[in-house]
């Protein structure tokens, strides 16, 4: 981060353009960081919403690893009967 600064070259005003470059330089390490304002509830509850989603989505999968298990073992036992 860069910060302008005005100073003066004469030695009466030594002890300001001291000053301010001290300012300028505590002002220049100053960081912040943003943090969203968000209420804790509505975060929980899109955190859970996720939660269910991504629950619900492996439910599919395994409901169809299933399906698809019993479709090919019915038909290797249609296979070796016949």
């Amino acid at each position: 981060m860069r910060v302008k600064t005005a100073i003066s070259p004469s030695s009466r005003c030594y002890t300001e353009t001291v000053n301010t470059l001290l300012y300028a330089q505590r002002a220049k390490n100053i960081v912040n960081k943003p943090v969203v304002n968000e209420d804790p509830v509505a975060r929980l509850i899109c955190e859970l919403r996720a939660e269910i989603h991504r629950l619900q989505s492996l439910l599919r999968a395994q409901v169809h690893l299933i399906f698809t298990l019993r479709y090919f073992s019915q038909s290797f036992f249609r296979h070796v009967v016949n």
